[in-house]
């Protein structure tokens, strides 16, 4: 084994942690070679850190290309040649890994009839060692970090590298449809901005805060390695790489006009709320009314299809006689309000599109168990959530879901929102052509919604360089904007006003409207 000092320049992408000082020297303590070995050392930090990840800690995914990018090898090659180390087997770099490092290690074999890749049952790293990575995932106020893989505080080679690799990766992203000009251009402004000055600034000042989201997402939680709570762990890691690497790059989808993301510091996934304590002034989040329910009934009327019970609703909702969420979940029998209205916004969510009648309720209950902390007794039964299927709005949205897919499959091709005719044979190596080709048509339908937003961005961008007001986050639906004198609430009003209006006139007879859910709070 040699020593692979320069792994960090030449390896494909890996995700450089930082850690606590105390972690790295418990490490080099209990395994002195995991210091000189690169890939070792990154085998290990994958092991260690990736239980804060959604993933059980019985159960650590080590699929060949995993395995391979972990030890800096190509992770599209699956070795089997005589050129070591370049052409290991992620099964060979295993057991060197078990006879250098930790013969504790424990794997199962894969199973490639089922697509069920090998899996780490157990490891062998010391629990002081795992109680400190823990800790420090936590609550990183007053402590010393350090890049694991670089055995450096300074971050700056660290986000040069993978910022580098992020965007390559989003370069060479292919859509598998055709996809608008809107969806380039938006992608095109977000990555072009992480590179600029100013934007790195915007990013940098969010992740300043990002202990404030931690505190936030932990605050309900009672036993944070519970698998109740996998989903807030990983929305932690989520704003522990985003504060580790404060650069969120999009690329484009396969089968959807919507951008996604690239990376695993992406802020897209994380909750509103969460995502809100990072905010100073110059930060607020608007998003979209209703928007998905409202493109849904707007796409069934140009297919012929009316819903009178979904448009009476919105309508309501937005005249403020009740909160459409809230009132859906008025007829889940379940005792607590507040994950009632969580389980109907996630199962509406779901029937728009298209889950089958067997996963609606597999989301209703898992939301459901999800808000209330998922202890043993909070998971519901089936029948609680029938009232779900009975309310008017879903009761109407799952019979014109089905009326549209059947005249999808009968006539093959719908155009678009933005006049690109879409054809099911486009969708075909999908496991649902007809759904996947809706869901792609409707959120065409939000994306020519959101697109007046960009273009005010991009103009102000022209104008003179010296932007007044950006979108620093894409999340679908909804947006995050940055507005340079955003402590003045003159200016802040100046410009929600701005996007408003844009939006209502593209909107205008889809039953939504932009709102602000979110604004940074002063400071202190």
């Amino acid at each position: 084994m040699e020593d692979t000092a320069d792994r960090p320049k030449n390896s494909p992408y890996v995700p450089y942690i930082t850690v606590s000082k105390r972690e790295r020297d418990l490490l080099f303590e209990w395994r002195p070679l995991l210091k000189k070995h690169d890939g070792f050392r990154a085998f290990t930090q994958y092991l260690l850190h990736h239980t804060f990840r959604s993933e059980r800690e019985d159960k650590i995914l080590a699929s060949y290309s995993l395995v391979r990018r972990n030890f800096g090898l190509d992770p599209d090659y699956h070795g089997g040649n005589d050129l070591l180390p370049d052409g290991a087997r992620a099964i060979e770099l295993l057991w060197l890994y078990a006879a250098f490092v930790d013969p504790s290690i424990r794997w199962t074999n894969p199973h490639p009839p089922s697509g069920k890749a090998r899996v780490i049952r157990q490891h062998g790293v010391p629990d002081e060692i795992r109680e400190e990575a823990l800790d420090f995932y936590l609550d990183r106020k007053g402590r010393d970090g350090i890049v694991l893989m670089t055995n450096s505080p300074d971050s700056h080679y660290q986000r040069k590298k993978n910022l580098s690799g992020l965007l390559e990766e989003a370069d060479q992203a292919e859509p598998e449809v055709e996809l608008p000009e809107a969806t380039y251009r938006v992608v095109k402004y977000h990555n072009e901005m992480v590179q600029d000055r100013g934007g790195k600034q915007m990013f940098t000042r969010l992740a300043d805060n990002a202990q404030r989201a931690v505190d936030h997402l932990k605050s309900g939680v009672v036993q944070i390695d519970s698998d109740s709570v996998a989903g807030v762990r990983a929305s932690i890691r989520r704003v522990r790489a985003f504060e580790d690497l404060p650069r969120p790059v999009y690329k484009l989808s396969g089968y959807t006009p919507r951008p996604t993301s690239v990376g695993s510091n992406h802020l897209m996934q994380i909750p509103s709320e969460a995502l809100a304590e990072m905010f100073t002034p110059h930060y607020m989040y608007l998003d979209g009314s209703k928007i998905q329910l409202a493109l849904f009934e707007r796409l069934a009327c140009g297919m012929d299809h009316r819903c009178p019970m979904i448009q009476d609703y919105l309508k309501r909702h937005l005249s403020g006689e009740f909160d459409l969420w809230q009132e859906i979940a008025s007829s889940i029998d379940l005792p607590d309000e507040s994950a009632s209205r969580d389980a109907a916004k996630r199962g509406t969510y779901a029937a728009l599109y298209f889950s089958g009648e067997d996963n609606l309720h597999r989301e209703l209950c898992s939301e459901y168990a999800k808000s209330c902390e998922g202890s043993s007794d909070s998971w519901p039964q089936g029948d609680d959530v029938q009232g779900f299927f009975d309310h008017p709005v879903i009761e109407e949205l799952l019979e014109v879901r089905q009326s549209m897919k059947e005249k999808v499959e009968s006539e093959g091709e719908i155009e678009d929102a933005f006049g690109i005719t879409r054809s099911v044979e486009d969708f075909s190596e999908r496991s649902n052509p007809e759904r996947t080709m809706l869901s792609c048509i409707l959120q065409g339908h939000e994306l020519r919604l959101m697109e007046p937003l960009y273009e005010l961005a991009i103009e102000e961008q022209k104008r003179d360089r010296d932007d007044r007001f950006r979108i620093a986050l894409y999340k679908y639906d909804g947006i995050v904007a940055w507005i340079r004198e955003g402590n003045k609430q003159r200016e802040r009003e100046k410009w929600t006003r701005r996007m408003q209006e844009v939006f209502d006139d593209r909107a205008e007879d889809v039953l939504t409207r932009l709102d602000v859910e979110q604004v940074g709070a002063p400071d202190s």
